[in-house]
């Protein structure tokens, strides 16, 4: 259970409830890949989960690295014209 001021701040970012849509293992890099192909040794495995409301408008991501480092990504889904509007090359 959240605290009142936890749930305050996520307002707007969360669903309801999720389901689990995907397990995978996925790798990351922090060199630039476009000049020169990469060595095995320059990726990092990480374990992935993405959880999606019924309606799909929210998702949870948490990304699980070597030494327990996790990162959590609240997700909003929004239409096309929705994200024109905060785009800053816009012309409005």
């Amino acid at each position: 259970e959240l605290s009142g001021s936890t749930q305050d701040l996520i307002q707007g970012f969360v669903g309801d409830s999720y389901y689990q849509e995907r397990t995978n293992e996925a790798y990351r890099s922090t060199k630039d890949c476009r000049k020169s192909d990469l060595k095995e040794s320059d990726w990092s495995g990480f374990d992935y989960k993405l959880m999606v409301t019924d309606d799909r408008q929210y998702a949870v991501r948490i990304e699980v690295y070597d030494g327990g480092r996790t990162d959590v990504y609240l997700i909003v889904y929004l239409p096309l014209n929705k994200v024109e509007e905060y785009w800053p090359a816009s012309d409005s």
